[in-house]
């Protein structure tokens, strides 16, 4: 295989095959930093470091948290739709759906994030969603573990559009 020579300046830089670079990037592909790291040195590099970059995706959600756990990545795949392609596992977890009302202590209102998060992903292979136990905060209360129709409709039509061979969802009671 023949490989370019170029001169930038006074440095001379030689061009590797794509198979090395493919290799390079595939070694580093558990290590995130090194990943960023990569992609900010060439641009033949973005390609490569995104797909590891967003092969799994890991969503905790917080029950004090002003913003939705899948906000910023969803705005990443409005921005990027090609970047949704990568999304080969999905783990979601301390989910619950809706907002705590304290005077009526029931949990209200439906996720309208994650529906739209659902219908960016194409490539799914694995999808974990693990549902928020807080029985052992609030006793005498009711959470509900249930997804609205919308969110169980949004899931399964994600489940149809993808070759997802692993399914794990825990501490939902109805979907």
């Amino acid at each position: 295989m023949c490989q370019e020579n170029t001169v930038i300046g006074s440095v001379a830089t030689t061009a590797l095959p794509p198979e090395i670079v493919d290799s390079i990037i595939d070694q580093l592909h558990d290590e995130p930093v090194s990943l960023k790291d990569c992609s900010l040195v060439s641009k033949t590099f973005v390609s490569r470091t995104q797909k590891h970059l967003f092969a799994s995706i890991r969503l905790v959600f917080s029950l004090f948290a002003k913003r939705h756990a899948a906000q910023g990545l969803l705005d990443i795949f409005a921005n990027k739709p090609g970047l949704a392609r990568h999304v080969q596992n999905l783990y979601i977890e301390d989910y619950l759906e809706g907002v705590w009302d304290e005077r009526a202590e029931c949990c209200r209102g439906t996720d309208e994030i994650l529906p739209h998060f659902f219908s960016c992903i194409r490539s799914l292979q694995l999808f974990s969603l693990k549902g928020r136990s807080l029985s052992r905060l609030y006793p005498y209360t009711k959470f509900p573990t249930n997804l609205s129709p919308s969110l169980a409709s949004a899931l399964l039509q994600m489940f149809r559009s993808n070759k997802v061979a692993e399914i794990a969802i825990m501490q939902i009671n109805r979907i």
